[in-house]
């Protein structure tokens, strides 16, 4: 492709030739209105010969120059156009090898995140089966209670006290305990386990202990006399 110094001067070259163009056809014009009276003579000819030849060489000339100017503007408009197909296919490579190292980064962290997560689970796991379970508080107990429903607990443990519970306790400050012990509870009272054993009484030695304490009525006589038999002699053997 022509460079720029040498295309400059073929500008130049065709500029002068144009421009001493215009002056030898004006020189021309004048000579012929100049000599017009000598139209025909063997000289006026040849000079008119003469001239109309170097006008067909100039403008031959400038022909052959204007036609190696555009097959060098139409080969400066294709090494341009490759030039630009060159930085568009060399861009385009360039944003796909940048879009290919993000996704192996965004693959590699999300392989690092899965592993440090699965890292943590394995841990926390490890954690619960090594640390004794925690017991459970009252306000956990109750927001299972009440979402389970009363009949869907089984636990060991009892239920809690309720908020606003305005019964009283029953203990050795109650008149009834003092007197009857356990045995006159509340029904919200839950009577304590006992081991301590348990002997039987007779039914007689009851009896016995209850007449003495004046709880039962004794009868009438011990000894009562056998109903009246008012039937024959037994018949005989």
């Amino acid at each position: 492709m022509m460079n720029d110094p040498t295309k400059k001067k073929i500008q130049a070259s065709e500029e002068e030739l144009e421009k001493q163009y215009a002056d030898y056809r004006a020189q021309f014009e004048h000579w012929k209105e100049t000599n017009k009276g000598s139209v025909g003579t063997e000289a006026y000819n040849q000079y008119v010969s003469q001239f109309e030849q170097w006008e067909k060489e100039v403008t031959a000339r400038k022909a052959q120059t204007r036609k190696v100017m555009d097959i060098e503007a139409e080969a400066a408009a294709a090494y341009a156009q490759s030039q630009e197909a060159y930085v568009s296919h060399h861009l385009k490579a360039m944003e796909q090898a940048e879009m290919h190292q993000r996704a192996a980064a965004a693959a590699a962290a999300a392989a690092v995140a899965a592993q440090q997560q699965q890292h943590m689970m394995q841990s926390m796991m490890m954690r619960q089966t090594a640390e004794p379970a925690a017991p459970i508080s009252e306000r956990d107990l109750f927001l299972r209670t009440m979402m389970e429903g009363s009949g869907g607990y089984h636990g060991d443990q009892p239920l809690p006290q309720l908020w606003g519970n305005s019964r009283a306790p029953y203990d050795g400050r109650d008149p009834l305990y003092a007197k009857w012990g356990e045995r006159a509870a509340p029904t919200h009272i839950k009577p304590e386990a006992t081991n301590k054993p348990v002997n039987p009484v007779a039914c007689w030695a009851l009896l016995d202990a209850l007449r003495e304490k004046k709880m039962v009525l004794a009868p009438h006589s011990s000894n009562c006399p056998p109903p009246p038999f008012h039937g024959g002699p037994p018949p005989p053997l």
